[in-house]
């Protein structure tokens, strides 16, 4: 029994961290639909859109 609880924490810190990483690519893409076993998410990108070039405009100004 001694092996068997290592294991099962190595296990489930691996898939949390893949969960993780996957809800992270998602949120990070700019995808205006995607569905991800069973689950739906429609996303306003255009607002996303402008909010990243308004921050990029900033630091541009920043850096002139």
């Amino acid at each position: 029994m001694g092996l068997s609880e290592p294991l099962f924490i190595i296990l489930i810190t691996s898939i949390s961290g893949v969960l993780m990483k996957l809800i992270s690519m998602c949120y990070k893409s700019k995808c205006k639909s995607i569905d991800c076993f069973g689950i739906h998410i429609l996303r306003d990108v255009i607002v996303e859109e402008e909010c990243d070039e308004k921050q990029l405009n900033k630091n541009d100004s920043l850096t002139i």
